[in-house]
Formats: structure tokens, C-alpha cells, sequence
């Protein structure tokens, strides 16, 4: 009588383990697919973008830069030369980028390691796929301020 107890022991050990591969293969297929869904080639977002022209000039260096403009036409405006906001992704030495947050505009521009910012333009208006701005950046690490003005056309 005892072998036989055994053996049911045995048997109930190895019952649940065909379900539980089979449930943690279905799962990590689930989480495998879904990691390949909401973005694009490139990593992105997916978020629609599209080719503009920034052009300005701060502290006597004039610029036109191609950049990447989204949601011109709404309160979140945004703008960027680079596929990020800190690294220079193209090799030009400069990340240009600019948002609207909430009736404010920052702009952040860094040439060649030097980064001149504010985090609230004075002026900023934008309309029929153009914004444009005036005012103060700010030189990091420094006291100084220099004049900016700039427009960018997002078709």
C-alpha cells in the first residue's frame, strides 16, 4: 500500500507542469508581441512629425537648422533638431529645441557644448504653421544673457 502512495505522490508532482509551461509560453508570447507594437522604425513614438526649418540667431551666431516639428497646431507645441533633447544624434554640434507648455515657451540652444536657455520666452506667437519667439536666453554657467530671435515653419 505504501508504493501505491508513492506513486500518487509522484503522479500529483508532474500534473501541473505541462499547464505551466504551456501558461508562461502563452505569456511571454503575449508580452513579446505587444513589445513590437506602438512604435516605428527608427524607435520612435509613432507620434506624427514633420520636417520644418528653425531659424534664429543668439549671441552674434546665426542658424537655420532642419528640425522636427509636432503638434503645430495645438497648446503643446513642440520642436527639435536631434532625435533627442540631449544628445546631438546628426554630428552638426547643435540640438535646437523648443516647447509650449501651458502659455509658455522654452527654447534650448546647444552649440558646439555651449548651452543658452530659458524656460519662459517673453515673446511667442505662432499661426498658419509658424511660430516665432523673442526675447532672452541665458548662457550656462555664466551670468550672461544674449537677445534671440527666431521663427520656425512647420509645413
Amino acid at each position: 500500500m505504501k508504493t501505491v502512495v508513492a506513486a500518487k505522490a509522484e503522479n500529483t508532482e508532474n500534473q501541473g507542469k505541462p499547464m505551466k509551461t504551456i501558461f508562461t509560453v502563452l505569456v511571454a508570447g503575449i508580452v513579446m508581441a505587444g513589445c513590437g507594437k506602438g512604435g516605428n522604425e527608427d524607435g520612435g513614438s509613432g507620434v506624427e512629425k514633420a520636417a520644418g526649418v528653425f531659424t534664429g540667431a543668439v549671441a552674434g551666431n546665426e542658424y537655420r537648422v532642419e528640425v522636427n516639428c509636432s503638434y503645430i497646431d495645438k497648446d503643446y507645441f513642440q520642436f527639435k533638431s536631434d532625435k533627442t533633447d540631449i544628445t546631438d544624434t546628426n554630428g552638426d554640434g547643435l540640438i535646437i529645441t523648443g516647447m509650449e507648455t501651458g502659455g509658455k515657451f522654452s527654447l534650448t540652444i546647444v552649440d558646439n557644448g555651449k548651452t543658452f536657455s530659458v524656460g519662459n520666452l517673453a515673446n511667442f506667437s505662432k499661426g498658419n504653421n509658424k511660430a516665432e519667439g523673442s526675447g532672452q536666453l541665458f548662457e550656462e554657467g555664466t551670468s550672461a544673457a544674449h537677445d534671440v530671435r527666431f521663427s520656425v515653419v512647420c509645413p
